[in-house]
């Protein structure tokens, strides 16, 4: 039996936006979901459920995704967080283009005294025929500590409509 739902909760009440990277043509290198200054901050949701979205692999492209945790907002060094890595997206052998790939982050898997997490986001060699791959992510933010999700949504939420 699944769980019950009050249709009378929106779910905008229940999710909320904690990070964004907008899609973007990414080279063979890095892009960060909630980079330095824009970390999700876990104390705002009981976890979170990162999508990852992935175009075209060119043949020899690669995709890594590993989640890390901070103690601060800004700066401050990243520590990995076991078991938060995607399998390595490729298109040799089964063909991972266009995809979405789900990560879920519960606020009692940080290590004691980390409060904020990214994903760091590694594209390889030949990342599309174009030598670059277009990728985005968006964290939803589940269960808010407390009031409506929606008033947590990051700035780039330029609207909520009921």
């Amino acid at each position: 039996m699944g769980i019950s739902a009050n249709p009378n909760v929106l779910p905008s009440e229940q999710a909320g936006v904690a990070a964004y990277l907008a899609p973007a043509s990414v080279s063979a290198g890095t892009a960060v979901l909630g980079a330095s200054g824009e970390r999700i901050d876990m104390r705002k949701f009981e976890s979170v459920l990162i999508e990852i979205h992935v175009g075209a692999l060119g043949s020899s492209a690669t995709l890594d995704a590993q989640a890390r945790s901070y103690d601060v907002a800004e700066s401050g060094s990243s520590e990995d967080l076991d078991g938060k890595a995607i399998t390595q997206l490729t298109e040799a052998g089964d063909d991972d283009s266009d995809q979405v790939v789900l990560m879920n982050i519960r606020r009692e898997e940080l290590p004691e005294g980390h409060r904020y997490v990214d994903v760091l986001l590694t594209v390889g060699e030949e990342a599309s025929p174009a030598s670059s791959l277009i990728v985005g992510a968006v964290a939803l933010g589940f269960y808010p500590g407390y009031g409506p999700a929606h008033r947590h949504n990051i700035d780039a939420v330029a609207e909520v409509v009921n």
